[in-house]
């Protein structure tokens, strides 16, 4: 055979082997070594035919024979290695890779295969010193990530091999075995800091996670999950390094930089606050969380524009989601920005695409409409809420539309939860609407009677269901504001005169500590500390003989956390303009401990037959770290005689000493 017909057959028994025609080329090469046995790169693709056909035995005889005939070529051992590992036999397979390694220490593959054998010995040490090299030179390769896992779990070492399995996840998210692995680990307590987040066990999870970190402490997750920990813990500081970590280490994850953010925003560092979640956008646009964040911090900034285009876009990309509609409608609730009209004619065009997209969601017509009383455009107003209204009835009672629909005789409330905040009356309103005899109005808080009274009885009455009296049905609201203002119980006596009055009272102690915690969340939110905050209004009361008249001076730097909790002098007052049998007072606790037994008092005092809801959940609920007790005890001591006043005048007893 002349050197190019030689030539010519190698090179087509190599194509065979590419195209999978193992068989063909081992038939090829068997002729061209016939003829000239000593090329030795022919018996190495000899050698590649018969593994592919598993034919192990004669594989590890070409691939020594190539050897013998070229002892320099690496990838020879290599081929060599595979072939005894097919036969299972480890230590003549790992002597072959060993050789290679020698010959070529920066080749992947071969700490690849050499770490698969150490694991046919159960060498696990070994086995994962070999995969860390082999990713320090191919780390892109997921294979190598899963099995390094494999052996970390046989060591019993689950912080680490989850730590493999995700970044194994990372670089081929369809990857099974990994995904099972990993679900298998994510339900074992043990050293797994995604296991305690889940749980909201932050102490543990910061302490697993900064485990992790000691053995692999260049993995983006862990950082991020030991700054979110820290996060839930209000360890700004800590959390924003942490999240700076994950960042230096994984530059393309937008909830890094949306929850550094939201670190900075908490410290009041606003315009880093700002940077972090227009990065996070960069990164992925489509969260409305973020979007509604970046609002806030632009609102602060004075960037109005900006803060309107992402709250709409937060809007559209999650348009179920109540708390981004409450959020606006607060900025002209409580006078967050004075709106200009061009900015309002944006909104108004916003919510007005909102319900073409989507009729029903009830929330863009409570906030078109209180747009268009901003504006002054009351009839515009009215009619989007009586269509809010009537879509509201159309989906939730539609019998009654059809049976009983009167646009011209709107239901009046016949019960106002007139307060306290932050003391169950979401909780208790969305249970008493649940009452087959009861309807729901727009919304829950319309607050009429303090800020909007003068826009006229009807367009009060246009956000209750326009139903006639013969469907023996009743409604009402909960504005929790109501009771400090007792010109309210004024109003109320001269329109609606026989109105039932529903108070729940909470320990003034544990209800100013949910009021400073929920004002920590506003756009604008509370920068002072829970003491100082306090000093500085208890300072302020001093000068009241009668709190219930504490004017505009006080509340332009106050939020109540006190005075809203000095429930009797506001009782007082409103019982000494509506009798005492129009009021129902409910303690808090005894609400939460027991629903039931509540709402039947609530039933019997609206004359409505009991009624047991199949669940209660509870609404608007926080979490957050526990008052300080030193703290306690002086809100304890402030409040101690004004709950005794209460005790006195209400003839009854409120446990709140502790």
């Amino acid at each position: 055979m002349t050197t190019p017909d030689m030539t010519s057959l190698q090179q087509r028994a190599e194509d065979y082997l590419a195209q999978g025609r193992a068989k063909e080329a081992i038939a090829l090469l068997t002729q061209v070594l016939t003829s000239h046995p000593q090329i030795a790169h022919g018996h190495f693709k000899l050698g590649e035919a018969f593994l592919a056909e598993q034919e192990f035995s004669q594989a590890v005889a070409a691939y020594e024979t190539a050897i013998q005939l070229n002892a320099n070529a690496f990838i020879y051992y290599v081929g060599l290695g595979r072939a005894w590992a097919g036969l299972e036999q480890w230590p003549q397979a790992i002597s072959a890779y060993e050789w290679a390694i020698r010959l070529n220490p920066n080749f992947s593959w071969t700490y690849t295969h050499l770490a698969a054998a150490l694991l046919g010995q159960e060498r696990y040490p070994e086995a994962i010193a070999a995969y860390d090299r082999d990713i320090a030179l191919n780390p892109q390769f997921y294979w190598s990530h899963f099995h390094r896992g494999e052996a970390l779990l046989k060591l019993e070492n689950r912080e680490a091999a989850i730590a493999s399995y995700r970044q194994a996840i990372i670089l081929n998210p369809d990857l099974p075995e990994a995904q099972q692995r990993l679900q298998e680990l994510l339900t074992t307590p043990e050293l797994n800091g995604d296991y305690w987040l889940q749980r909201q066990d932050w102490d543990q999870a910061i302490k697993a996670y900064k485990s992790s970190l000691e053995i692999k402490p260049d993995y983006s997750w862990s950082y991020y999950g030991l700054g979110y920990g820290l996060q839930q813990k209000q360890d700004w500081s800590g959390a924003i390094l942490a999240y700076l970590q994950a960042l230096e280490i994984n530059p393309d994850f937008s909830g890094s930089y949306s929850n550094l953010g939201y670190c900075y925003w908490q410290q009041g560092e606003v315009i880093q606050a700002i940077n972090c979640y227009e990065q996070a956008l960069a990164l992925n646009a489509d969260v409305p969380e973020i979007h509604n964040r970046l609002a806030d911090a632009l609102l602060v900034n004075c960037q109005v524009d900006r803060a309107i285009d992402h709250y709409l876009t937060a809007l559209q990309l999650y348009p179920e989601n109540s708390e981004n509609y409450l959020k606006l409608r607060h900025l002209q609730t409580y006078n967050l920005v004075q709106l200009q009209p061009e900015q309002m004619a944006r909104l108004i065009t916003g919510y007005q695409q909102l319900i073409q997209d989507d009729p029903t969601r009830i929330d863009s017509y409570i906030n078109l409409g209180d747009l268009w009383t901003e504006a002054g455009n009351i009839s515009a107003a009215i009619d989007c809420y009586q269509r809010g209204t009537d879509q509201n009835l159309q989906q939730s009672r539609p019998a009654l539309i059809q049976q009983f629909w009167n646009p011209e005789t709107p239901l009046k409330p016949a019960f106002l939860i007139i307060g306290t905040q932050k003391s169950g009356t979401t909780s208790l309103y969305q249970y008493i609407c649940q009452h087959p005899q009861v309807v729901a109005p727009l919304q829950k808080e319309i607050d009429f009677f303090i800020w909007q009274f003068h826009h006229g009885l009807d367009w009060y009455l246009a956000h209750f269901p326009a139903i006639s009296a013969e469907a023996a049905l009743i409604t009402g609201e909960a504005s929790p504001s109501y009771i400090l203002d007792f010109k309210v119980a004024e109003k109320l006596k001269e329109n609606f005169p026989g109105i039932k009055l529903i108070v729940l009272l909470r320990n003034p102690v544990n209800r100013a500590f949910s009021q400073y915690q929920d004002h920590k969340r506003w756009v604008n939110p509370e920068s002072r500390s829970l003491e100082q905050a306090i000093a500085d209004e208890i300072a302020l009361l001093q000068d009241f003989k009668d709190v219930t008249l504490a004017g505009e001076k006080f509340w332009q730097t106050q939020y109540g956390y006190l005075l809203r909790g000095m429930y009797v002098y506001f009782l007082e007052k409103w019982m000494s303009i509506l009798p005492r049998e129009q009021f129902l007072i409910l303690q808090s606790e005894a609400f939460y401990a027991e629903p039931e037994p509540t709402l039947n008092r609530v039933f019997d005092f609206l004359n409505l037959p009991n009624y047991s809801l199949p669940t209660h959940p509870k609404y608007t609920t926080g979490s957050y770290l526990p008052i300080p007790q030193p703290l306690r005890q002086t809100l304890v001591d402030f409040f101690a005689p004004h709950n005794q006043r209460l005790i006195q005048f209400l003839g009854e007893e409120f446990d709140w000493r502790s």
